[in-house]
């Protein structure tokens, strides 16, 4: 055995020499110390979302009345190669929906296109802004809308607000009627985000998991910080955006999340962010495992990048707000939380393994509180799915637990992946092929 003498550093910066034994023990007890710290961190969010899903249980409301139509839209459908399903949403959007064609106008971004993307989103009647990012030039989503914005120019204060959809959607045929009424019962909202559907529950267990994932978070997370007057989470897709903000702050976003970052920006500067949820889009899923990765990998990425740039700012403007007015910033509070989401979550993994290996004897115990957690979670999916929207599902109880399992515990290794890599900003399309139109899903749903 090792018999030299190990130096540390000790209290007032005096040297002090201990033997191996003693610096082992004191650095295995530090080693503890962190990891129950970072437990005790993660039992924060566990609380907030008990007493979130306290303020969203009961059933969902409208607090807006019906307007007449009166808000124009200028609508984006930023797409990459998107020759398989883009028809179907501007079919969906120019014919089938029930609100006036002259309030709303559609332009799909080709962006960066390699396939008749162009050609049919002309010859469907969508109006058409080509983008090709120069040689070197970064890509992505944040990037073609940009473009567009530009495009437009001084005609965006033709519009009162900006809506985004992906080409895989499909969007519900009173979309804008529900979008309009609530807008103009309140006129300090800035953003509206839609109620975020799937049109693909059943494909694969991915695609399954995906969903009841997203069904839980609308009911139990969006839905009661809509509530709770705190901003819910932008989706990247389905949501609508005041053209005064984008006037006021650009488009300035370039992460691999645009619409979280683009929602820290309205928090910032106190623009009102808001929850629809009698607004669906319906988004396709991915069925495939390494295509769920991939996808989950920009997200995270996209996420850990915001959080180094407006992590501070948001802790400066909550202190801010209580030195200024006394007052403590919620909103801030909350979205500071959400940052951080995935440290907890990629942490968590960290904690999980270093406690299977240092008390191996409760590896059972905690394989059963797992379990229970994911059957607790499929039946919360399940409550919302019944109450809030026509979806259904013809997966067996163990087929869902399957496919929030992967989805659940593959995310603690994605978080962890993506915080040790997102300086790698790359932009990779996930695949779509769901080529359904909105009156066939309808019909589909009205059966279940």
């Amino acid at each position: 055995r090792r018999s030299a003498l190990i130096p540390t550093i000790g209290m007032n910066n005096i040297a002090v020499f201990v033997g191996p034994d003693d610096f082992f023990v004191t650095q295995f007890h530090l080693f503890q110390m962190v990891m129950l710290f970072i437990q005790v961190l993660a039992m924060i969010p566990f609380f907030y979302t008990a007493v979130l899903i306290l303020f969203s249980w009961k059933k969902p409301e409208r607090d807006y009345e019906y307007h007449a139509p009166e808000k124009k839209f200028l609508v984006f459908v930023p797409s990459h190669n998107e020759e398989n399903v883009v028809g179907q949403i501007i079919e969906n959007l120019l014919y089938k929906m029930n609100y006036p064609k002259e309030l709303f106008d559609v332009y799909v971004i080709a962006d960066n296109c390699t396939d008749n993307t162009a050609a049919i989103s002309r010859l469907a009647g969508a109006d058409v802004i080509e983008h090709f990012s120069a040689p070197g030039e970064a890509k992505g989503k944040p990037y073609g809308i940009k473009y567009a914005l530009d495009y437009i120019g001084d005609r965006l204060s033709d519009y009162d607000y900006v809506a985004i959809f992906d080409a895989d959607n499909l969007v519900s045929v009173n979309y804008f009627q529900e979008m309009n009424s609530q807008l103009l019962s309140d006129p300090t909202i800035k953003v509206s985000q839609g109620y975020l559907d799937a049109k693909n529950v059943d494909s694969s267990i991915v695609s399954l998991g995906y969903s009841l994932s997203y069904f839980q978070t609308n009911r139990f997370f969006c839905y009661a910080r809509n509530k709770l007057k705190m901003s819910p989470v932008i989706g990247g897709t389905g949501f609508v955006m005041d053209t005064k903000v984008l006037e006021e702050i650009g488009w300035t976003v370039n992460s691999l999340t645009e619409d979280l970052e683009f929602q820290i920006q309205c928090v910032l500067n106190d623009y009102r962010i808001v929850w629809n949820h009698f607004a669906p889009i319906y988004d396709e899923k991915p069925t495939e495992f390494n295509q769920s990765i991939v996808q989950r990998v920009r997200w995270s990425r996209g996420h850990w990048t915001v959080k180094h740039r407006y992590f501070n700012a948001i802790l400066k403007k909550i202190f801010m707000t209580y030195y200024k007015d006394g007052k403590i910033d919620f909103v801030g509070l909350d979205s500071a939380l959400y940052i951080i989401n995935p440290f907890i979550a990629g942490t968590s993994l960290i904690v999980l393994a270093t406690n299977i290996i240092l008390r191996p004897e409760q590896t059972l115990l905690l394989a059963g509180v797992l379990v229970a957690s994911i059957f607790i979670s499929v039946l919360f999916s399940k409550y919302a799915m019944k109450t809030d929207t026509k979806q259904t599902s013809k997966s067996s109880i163990p087929r869902m637990m399957l496919g929030m399992a992967w989805y659940s515990i593959s995310s603690m290794f994605i978080h962890l992946y993506g915080m040790l890599t997102y300086k790698e900003n790359v932009w990779v399309r996930t695949e779509h092929k769901v080529d359904t139109a909105i009156e066939d899903l309808f019909a589909v749903l009205e059966e279940k």
